[in-house]
């Protein structure tokens, strides 16, 4: 019960990044961070990307790369983990 309540206080913001298509349109997506890397998803989650600093990604052909939409991002956007 305790550990339920602590947890409301302390809920961590969600980051997002703009991912960048090919037809230069950029959607605004939240992050899924899995063991401590940054993940996106364009669409469906089997679509995820790992987003790598500057901008770079792997994953999906169609997805050009990605900016940062959040703080936490935009540090890790410039190479900082």
């Amino acid at each position: 019960m305790i550990a339920k309540i602590v947890g409301l206080f302390h809920r961590q913001k969600t980051d997002y990044v703009l991912l960048r298509m090919h037809d230069g349109a950029h959607e605004k997506k939240p992050v899924e961070w899995i063991c401590g890397r940054p993940f996106a998803a364009p669409f469906l989650p089997n679509t995820r990307c790992e987003l790598l600093p500057l901008g770079k990604l792997i994953g999906q052909s169609y997805i050009d790369g990605w900016l940062p939409a959040s703080d936490n991002m935009l540090h890790f956007f410039k190479g900082a983990e």
